[in-house]
């Protein structure tokens, strides 16, 4: 298959809304938006932890080398997520920005990192469904020759994509919201490239994820990891920023507003049928002004006076 770099990517928090973009934006003629591939992410574990690690290894593996960056982290625990996530994912997109675009990779490393990806794709939901990912195990095909880092990020992007549609000739995408704190490594893996970064709210966002986790310490942390760049990702002028409310609010006039951003020619058809993988019966796939609407119920005062606390240049900046 043909190599093609991407023309844009989906940024943006968990829960922020970026699945439902990704739904709106493939129903497009001439657009499509791969869902949470974990390309970038797992290059970047692959790469920094020298090799792949499942498991129990990889856990232990990412622990030590988050407690080495990070000495004033205690770790109660190798499976306590908010000992080492933050300072883990920080030291990743640090590590990222010095990966040389155009080294190149040997055959048998490219399937090595290959198979890290399928180890990620084949992991269940946390509510016990099968995951959508596993459909992705069967297009990822290693080469049969050597490619540069940006040759071999882009072959994964287009291999699995071919899964749904045929991506040459349309405006290729990506969307997977880890890949946030990457964001200006990717920008500058292609120079060519622009980002929509969708936002939400801070309150609801993390009211949000708390609902997924649980754990109102643990949301926060989440939402942390992504906090950082969204600031900086939204000063590029090769970025446009989109709020959930307003997607929720006007989805026609954002849809055909982000088209005309990201390539001029497209143009909007609300008939289109959606050529995208979305996850069945997942209601960040349909526009519910009521979910906006309804104030977060599943936080107390003190917590909301916390994250305003904590994240409240985020919430001057875009609200």
């Amino acid at each position: 298959m043909p190599l093609q770099h991407p023309s844009f990517f989906v940024f943006g928090p968990e829960r922020s809304g970026t699945t439902l973009l990704t739904f709106l934006l493939s129903g497009q003629p001439g657009v499509f938006v791969l869902n949470d591939s974990c390309v970038f992410d797992r290059y970047v574990e692959w790469a920094l932890l020298g090799g792949g690690h499942r498991g129990a290894a990889r856990t232990r593996r990412i622990a030590r080398l988050a407690a080495s960056l990070a000495p004033n982290v205690r770790l109660h625990s190798i499976e306590d997520l908010r000992s080492w996530r933050r300072p883990y994912y920080a030291a990743r997109a640090r590590y990222a920005r010095k990966l040389d675009p155009d080294r190149v990779l040997s055959v048998s490393e490219i399937r090595g990192y290959h198979e890290t990806l399928k180890a990620r794709y084949r992991v269940s939901l946390s509510h016990g469904r099968e995951s959508f990912l596993n459909e992705y195990v069967g297009g990822l095909v290693a080469p049969d020759r050597e490619l540069t880092l940006r040759e071999t990020l882009s072959h994964a992007i287009g291999s699995v994509s071919a899964l749904f549609t045929d991506p040459l000739g349309l405006t290729l995408a990506e969307k997977t919201p880890i890949h946030t704190p990457y964001a200006s490594w990717m920008m500058g893996l292609y120079p060519e490239a622009k980002a929509i970064l969708m936002v939400r709210n801070p309150v609801s966002n993390v009211a949000s994820i708390f609902r997924r986790y649980g754990d109102f310490g643990r949301s926060l942390d989440a939402y942390h990891i992504y906090a950082e760049s969204l600031i900086a990702l939204a000063e590029n002028e090769r970025v446009m920023t989109v709020r959930h409310e307003e997607v929720i609010a006007s989805t026609r006039s954002v849809v055909q507003g982000i088209l005309r951003f990201v390539d001029p020619a497209l143009s909007f058809d609300p008939a289109c049928p959606v050529r995208s993988y979305t996850k069945s019966e997942y209601t960040g796939n349909a526009v519910d002004a009521s979910r906006v609407a309804t104030p977060p119920d599943t936080l107390s005062r003190e917590q909301e006076r916390e994250i305003r606390t904590r994240f409240g240049e985020v919430e001057r900046r875009f609200y």
